[in-house]
């Protein structure tokens, strides 16, 4: 059976045993949520996603929900060629005139919606992003995402460690640790075993 936001928080109410703190619940999955992103980096929150540079533009678009980059290649005759991360007031420098075109070797965070690349592209080139994903927020309205399909323990446990400030030296406490940590290793160590070359960085 999956678990769902109504039976996280089901769990995490018969795991603590304090009706005085039910309406604390939701505040604990959304910061056992963050936990989670801070300490692991797997394959499920990994995205893939190809598109088409536009010629004599120099800004794409991010992805939404877009946490951290792991590589982005541009196509070029057949050939993978990396884009180099950089500061925008780098790129600025590299290129301070938009209108002057050429092959993008660099890119940079151009506000919260954008990437910008330089030079400004001369051609249509295709482009692969792969990077790291921030999962859509449990809610009413989304019951699921991949920890409960896949995680439900390391979510369960995290979300019970964000308790501890309400339960004042409570024992479990350790106990809780302890599963979060097994799990959180558990599901890393799951994911690095299929990871492959292409999963590294290398362009497929």
């Amino acid at each position: 059976m999956v678990m769902t936001y109504a039976s996280l928080q089901a769990d995490i109410a018969s795991y603590i045993n304090r009706s005085d703190l039910t309406a604390q619940i939701p505040q604990w999955i959304e910061f056992a949520e963050k936990r989670i992103r801070r300490d692991i980096k797997i394959n499920g929150f990994e995205i893939f996603t190809t598109s088409t540079m536009s010629i004599g533009d120099n800004e794409i678009t991010r992805p939404a929900r877009l946490l951290k980059v792991k590589f982005f290649y541009i196509t070029v005759a057949g050939e993978y060629k990396p884009l180099r991360r950089r500061a925008h007031d780098f790129i600025r420098a590299y290129s301070p005139l938009p209108s002057v075109t050429g092959e993008p070797v660099y890119y940079a965070d151009w506000g919260p919606d954008n990437f910008i690349v330089a030079p400004t592209p001369a051609s249509a080139y295709p482009f692969y992003l792969a990077y790291y994903e921030e999962l859509e927020a449990l809610s009413v309205s989304n019951t699921t995402n991949w920890l409960t399909e896949n995680a439900p323990q390391l979510l369960l446990y995290a979300a019970l460690l964000e308790a501890a400030p309400f339960l004042d030296n409570d024992p479990r406490l350790a106990v809780w640790q302890k599963e979060y940590e097994k799990y959180a290793a558990a599901v890393q160590t799951e994911s690095d075993d299929f990871r492959t070359d292409e999963f590294s960085g290398v362009a497929p």
